[in-house]
């Protein structure tokens, strides 16, 4: 994870020690109730890119069984300050602006990617242009939609090249410094 990713040093309280419990928590959560899908190195077979989704009506943390498999951990260990921020000005901010870009019915068929990473090793080679084709394909077959967001303006640039269409943005306030908010779907 860079250091420069602004949204994610805001979930870890700006504690880069607690990022990979962050991760792993993510990942574990997303395994019981999400998708994973992968791209793998060629040579190495090491995954070098990932995205986690998420189907309609299923949210990343959004089941007491997720969190227990490392949230409720990793939370525990956040300072008081984040604390509130992921339990009062985050939700706060980011429901009514969801409800304010998403139908109910959008909703209903929202595939949503919760995380979309590449080994700034491996970028630029399509790694996670073809994870968003695949899930997009999938949806596709399902009559759904695809969901994300951002808050780094390069990766505004790559979204649009990937055929999303921004939907709306708004700003976050966070202890570790406030950041933009955009979100895109890709229908």
């Amino acid at each position: 994870m860079l250091v420069s990713d602004i949204a994610h040093k805001a979930l870890i309280g700006g504690n880069w020690s607690l990022s990979p419990l962050y991760i792993r928590a993510n990942l574990r959560a997303t395994a019981l109730e999400g998708e994973i899908y992968v791209v793998k190195d060629p040579v190495t077979s090491r995954i070098v890119s990932f995205g986690l989704w998420f189907a309609p009506g299923k949210a990343l943390f959004g089941s007491d069984e997720q969190k227990a498999l490392g949230f409720n951990d990793f939370f525990n260990k956040l300072s008081t300050e984040t604390q509130h921020w992921w339990t009062h000005t985050y939700p706060d901010t980011v429901r009514p602006f969801m409800a304010r870009i998403w139908t109910k019915e959008e909703l209903g068929k929202r595939l949503y990617c919760f995380n979309l990473c590449t080994d700034p090793e491996h970028q630029n080679r399509g790694y996670a242009t073809a994870i968003v084709d695949f899930a997009f394909e999938k949806a596709k077959r399902n009559g759904q939609i695809l969901g994300l967001s951002t808050s780094s303006d390069l990766n505004v640039r790559k979204y649009l090249s990937m055929g999303f269409r921004e939907r709306g943005q708004t700003s976050l306030d966070a202890p570790t410094g406030g950041f933009p908010v955009h979100c895109f779907s890709r229908e």
